[in-house]
């Protein structure tokens, strides 16, 4: 057992879109201060992990992917940037995707907080509105 976040493709996702995704997920992995490895951010993948003792699963968000993900973190130091990254996905991929955790969303508030923090200093606010 352990904490699990959950993400549904219900269409392939946006060539575009996925650009400025991983855009702003590689501002959250170098804003957020969490330690990370194997850290590959392109026009086609997000993928990370946490470091050593501090990693569990690795986090893959990718344009091939299709359908049913997930990635168990068991809530290390660097589910906060799994959580800021699918927050973006969410924002920016609307009803094309689902996302959900193991907990109550409300459970996550300081982290999509912190977030919004990060894209306000970064001027990438337009995607919060």
């Amino acid at each position: 057992m352990g904490f699990t976040r959950y993400f549904e493709f219900f269409t392939d996702l946006d060539e575009d879109k996925f650009k400025d995704f991983s855009s702003i997920c590689q501002v959250l992995v170098d804003n957020m201060n969490v330690p990370l490895e194997d850290i590959t951010i392109n026009d086609r993948q997000v993928r990370f992990n946490g470091v050593d003792e501090d990693g569990h699963e690795t986090f893959y968000f990718g344009l091939d992917k299709t359908g049913f993900n997930f990635c168990k973190t068991n809530t290390k130091p660097y589910d906060e940037v799994v959580c800021g990254c699918l927050y973006v996905a969410k924002v920016i991929f609307g009803d094309n995707i689902r996302v959900n955790q193991d907990c109550d969303p409300s459970d996550d508030e300081d982290i999509v907080q912190k977030v919004k923090v990060i894209l306000r200093e970064n001027k990438l606010n337009k995607i919060l509105s």
